[in-house]
């Protein structure tokens, strides 16, 4: 896939957890989704810490069998910024 935005309402709900993260990070391990941004949109007021505490799939991401990679280790390597 090439260079893209993706917009996620409702960044920290269920279906975001359980089927929509998950599914990008299928894409990112297949690599099929390698330049992108993500930008997550929320009803609630979050803090940064708060959204790191969540517990979503994409901050546990597993690349191969290297296991977990932490949350700010995972948005080093993707570039990724966190902003409340």
């Amino acid at each position: 896939m090439n260079e893209c935005t993706i917009i996620l309402l409702g960044a920290t709900g269920d279906l975001a957890k359980r089927k929509l993260i998950p599914a990008l990070c299928t894409l990112i391990n297949a690599k099929r989704l390698t330049r992108f941004i993500l930008v997550g949109v929320a009803f609630e007021d979050v803090t940064v810490d708060e959204l790191k505490a969540l517990d979503l799939p994409i901050y546990k991401y597993k690349l191969g069998s290297k296991g977990p990679v932490e949350c700010d280790m995972f948005a080093e390597k993707h570039g990724m910024r966190w902003k409340s």
